[in-house]
């Protein structure tokens, strides 16, 4: 009997720590599902009805955009994914509740107000996007208790004040995106204690002060932008020892001094170099032809001399080439040499050269340049001679500009032949003979800048064919004759500079779309 009494009391206690158990388990899972619904009360618009879903027709689990665990912890949210829902509201404080939420993706909607500091209780967070949307406010400082997470992105939002030094204590950070909002301050030195880091974007904000040297020790760094910001001072050279960043871009800024002579070797798994608008000096460094990997350089807009490193044809991958607004060349007549290495670029698309001191004429093997080049600007430098003929074999060619050179000779009617050319811009050079009755082969033509040249003949009608034509400077040449009809009456036409010729005849003004 005594057994008995005994067996029946460890059951009964059993039955009861059981049923107190299950009554934990559903508090807990009740308070998820009111915090969910906490947070749709916040959304006050849902034009792809994401939310519709959300009510007791459906076990929260089945919400959209909801996961919950499976396993240890059953029916607790582990996952909040409404990204790209085109949501508008705010976020509910109550989000803090999802006490075991490890992923919450708000980005691409249009939430607004602030970041709730209830989220610094979801010590189990390992991803956090709420990128793209309109929030405002600071960035929150109560982060320690992120010690799981493992991306962090706030980017293009409305965000103000400082980065907080407190990111530098969520250690097992490795992506750090705060791109695109209203930060000041300078760049913390604890971003430094981030050893997992692999991506840090903090680009167009408002951030001064130099460079933190000490993150140099973020040796597993591969992604690097921060672009327009208000930096000075030097990159330092720490940075430049973190060999596998793929990803480099510092440009607009005001940053100055020169870069690493052997950056070619210290970063060998280079993708993207932009460093543009700023004030660095003296030569390109010869190495950047090692970098093998290599697919966009741009350069521009600094203060760099010297020639162009002759050996950039073993940049095979390369796409994009911005040397533009500087101080290349040094007036030797021989200094267009590097175009026979750049016709190994099969890749290349964007070709910038120009506001540079570039002199010597054109080679014709101008046209083994990449049959998938797209932009060619050598516009503003010291270029002399005819234009190759072979320029006509870049059928991809966009956008052409020679213009402020000193070219002579006439326009190549090859010229006529690109099937694709929107803009072409020759103003300010030497041209003589006749414009190309050709030219509007391509009817996608919106810009032809042929002003201040030394054009003869008449305009040809054939001009009108450029059905798309916007804007067509034809100034102070020695052209004759009558304005055509055809080139009035294009309704595309919005500017039209035929000023300081030697025409004649009227101005066909009852047949012009210009009075529009």
């Amino acid at each position: 009997m005594e057994v008995n009494k005994a067996r029946l009391f460890i059951y009964v206690t059993l039955v009861l720590l059981s049923m107190k158990f299950q009554s934990a388990i559903t508090s807990e899972n009740e308070t998820d599902r009111l915090s969910l619904l906490a947070f749709r009360n916040e959304v006050t618009e849902d034009p792809f009805g994401a939310l519709s879903a959300w009510n007791d027709s459906l076990h929260y689990c089945n919400w959209t955009g909801i996961t919950c665990s499976s396993s240890q912890h059953p029916s607790r949210v582990t996952i909040m994914d409404l990204s790209a829902k085109s949501l508008v509201g705010s976020i509910s404080p109550h989000i803090g509740n999802i006490t075991f939420l490890e992923t919450l993706d708000l980005h691409q909607n249009s939430f607004n107000g602030k970041i709730p500091q209830e989220i610094g209780h979801l010590s189990g967070l390992r991803f956090l996007d709420l990128s793209a949307n309109s929030l405002e406010g600071e960035v929150p400082n109560n982060l320690t208790s992120f010690t799981k997470l493992e991306a962090f992105s706030l980017s293009m939002n409305q965000l103000v004040g400082r980065i907080p030094t407190e990111l530098g204590s969520v250690s097992e950070l490795a992506v750090l995106q705060l791109s695109g909002n209203y930060l000041v301050g300078t760049i913390p030195l604890s971003l430094s204690n981030l050893s997992f880091l692999t991506a840090l974007a903090i680009g167009f904000n408002n951030l001064n002060g130099n460079i933190p040297s000490t993150l140099g020790h973020l040796s597993k760094l591969e992604y690097f932008q921060i672009s327009y910001n208000n930096l000075s001072g030097s990159i330092p050279s720490q940075l430049f020892n973190i060999s596998s960043i793929y990803y480099f871009a510092v440009a607009d800024n005001q940053l100055h001094g020169t870069i690493r002579p052997d950056i070619g070797i210290t970063l060998p798994n280079l993708q993207t170099f932009s460093i543009a608008s700023n004030r660095f000096y003296a030569e390109l460094p010869s190495s950047l032809s090692n970098l093998s990997r290599l697919s966009a350089m741009d350069v521009s807009d600094n203060q760099f001399t010297g020639d162009v490193p002759p050996n950039l044809g073993r940049l095979q991958g390369l796409t994009l080439l911005n040397l533009a607004k500087n101080q290349l060349g040094t007036g030797d007549a021989e200094n267009l040499s590097f175009f026979d290495s750049l016709s190994n670029c099969s890749h290349l698309e964007t070709l910038a050269l120009s506001n540079n001191n570039l002199t010597g004429q054109l080679p014709e093997y101008i046209g083994n340049l990449s049959t998938k080049l797209a932009v060619f600007n050598m516009g503003a430098n010291q270029i002399f001679g005819e234009i190759p003929s072979g320029i006509g074999n870049l059928v991809n060619l966009n956008r052409l500009s020679f213009e402020d050179n000193g070219f002579t000779g006439s326009i190549p009617v090859s010229i006529g032949e690109l099937p694709n050319l929107v803009r072409l811009a020759m103003s300010g050079n030497q041209l003589s003979g006749l414009i190309p009755s050709n030219i509007c082969n391509n009817t996608q033509l919106e810009m032809i800048h042929f002003g201040k040249n030394r054009l003869q003949g008449e305009i040809p009608p054939s001009l009108g064919n450029c059905r798309s034509l916007q804007d067509l400077s034809l100034s102070q040449n020695q052209l004759r004759g009558t304005i055509p009809k055809q080139v009035m009456s294009l309704s595309s036409l919005s500017v039209l500079d035929l000023s300081a010729n030697l025409m004649s005849g009227y101005f066909p003004y009852e047949e012009s779309i210009l009075d529009s």
